[in-house]
Formats: structure tokens, C-alpha cells, sequence
């Protein structure tokens, strides 16, 4: 993710998130509610798991970038 990150993508009028893994899904709601942000992942985070991030019928995220593949894992 951090490489990803590292082509600095401007995404122009939005903020950036990064998801960290001590990150609670609280802190990341309020940060998004508070302006556009551009969302960035890793799947097989919280984001992946269908987390639905609503305020007043809208979704609250309007671009996410996630990488890697969602796999489960190895047992």
C-alpha cells in the first residue's frame, strides 16, 4: 500500500486516508464525514468487508483504491 502510495496520486479537492491496521472503524467514519476523502486499502482490511459508511442516505466515500488480492488466510 505505502508503495502505492508513494506515486503520490492528487486526487485535486480530496484528502487522503490511509487504513492501518490499529486503525478503528469510528476514527476512519469520522475523518471521511468531515470532508471527501480519497481512501486507500488493502484488501482483506476493514474496508473489504463490506463496511457501509452512511450519513443522512448518502455514502460518505467516494472513491476508495484498494490493492492486493482478497485472499483468505493460508490454514
Amino acid at each position: 500500500l505505502h508503495e502505492v502510495m508513494s506515486y503520490s496520486i492528487d486526487t485535486g479537492f480530496r484528502e487522503t486516508l490511509v487504513e492501518t491496521r490499529s486503525e478503528r472503524i469510528e476514527t476512519l467514519a469520522e475523518a471521511i464525514s468531515d470532508k471527501p476523502q480519497a481512501v486507500f486499502c488493502v484488501y482483506g482490511g476493514k474496508f473489504s468487508e463490506g463496511i457501509d459508511l452512511v450519513d443522512e442516505g448518502s455514502s460518505m466515500i467516494d472513491l476508495i483504491i484498494g490493492v492486493g488480492i482478497p485472499f483468505s488466510p493460508p490454514t
